[in-house]
């Protein structure tokens, strides 16, 4: 912070690429505390330490950045056409298409408890908070159940599967 004003250390710092990785760790550690994680990778001291020397908690153009700008994008979109179901095959904003299916992907994984950083509680309350659905008629998803309900009937019909 000293030498260059600012606690912004690049990713690739090959002055002391360990303080890169830490950094970045940091960053992670604090994003998972937000989200409930109490492990001791982060405390309210350590975020209390890194604020007092100006440490940033995101960087411009990271993950977070992006993430709230195909919200915007998807919160536009809603105001367009009044719902949030990006077709995927979206030419005017195929990132958006691209995102909208990764979001869907996100939460599935968040469902069976994957606690990667790509889904939050914060993230699926504001995709809630625009209508965005999370399953959407024809997926994957609903062609299994459809396609499982199909066997229950052939089961009950022939008695085996």
């Amino acid at each position: 912070v000293q030498e260059f004003g600012h606690a912004q250390v690049p990713r690739k710092y090959p002055l002391n690429q360990s303080l890169a990785n830490w950094v970045r760790a940091q960053r992670n550690s604090h994003r998972m505390f937000q989200n409930g994680d109490s492990s001791l990778r982060m405390t309210d001291k350590r975020i209390e330490l890194l604020d007092k020397i100006g440490f940033e908690w995101t960087v411009i153009g990271s993950t977070e950045d992006q993430w709230h700008k195909r919200y915007k994008d998807l919160e536009n979109y809603v105001q367009e056409f009044g719902h949030a179901q990006v077709p995927r095959k979206y030419p005017l904003n195929q990132s958006l298409a691209n995102w909208v299916r990764a979001q869907r992907n996100s939460h599935r994984m968040f469902q069976n408890g994957d606690s990667s950083l790509r889904m939050t509680d914060k993230r699926i309350e504001l995709l809630d908070k625009i209508g965005f659905e999370w399953t959407v008629i024809g997926s994957t998803e609903d062609q299994w159940h459809k396609r499982y309900k199909d066997l229950e009937n052939y089961v009950q019909e022939f008695g085996h599967a």
